[in-house]
């Protein structure tokens, strides 16, 4: 189960798990969905502690900046710069899709 804060009504920072894959990315997307119902605005996706993604995972992000673009909100995807998550992002070229925030 993933950590999530609410810091604001419409402002919503959600941490991803070590692993965003099929195994896992059913639940995360009910979560999610369920935030961004909610009234989220602008939700930051913390994808800083991703060590293992796979084609599910990589999906459910695209599905979910989708889901933000239908609502006139916004989302933000914090990862790490050297991270699994940065990388496959980069090598499917879908970091093209997100605003991205980069930590050390």
């Amino acid at each position: 189960m993933q950590h999530l804060s609410n810091e604001t009504l419409s402002n919503y920072c959600y941490a991803l798990s070590k692993q965003l894959t099929a195994m896992n990315s059913a639940a995360v997307s009910d979560e999610l969905q369920g935030i961004i119902q909610s009234g989220c605005q602008c939700l930051i996706l913390d994808g800083s502690r991703v060590e293992e993604v796979d084609i599910a995972g990589l999906n459910l992000l695209i599905k979910v900046y989708k889901w933000m673009m239908a609502l006139n909100g916004s989302m933000v995807l914090q990862l790490k710069k050297n991270g699994k998550l940065a990388a496959m992002l980069h090598l499917t070229k879908y970091d093209r899709w997100f605003q991205l925030k980069y930590t050390e």
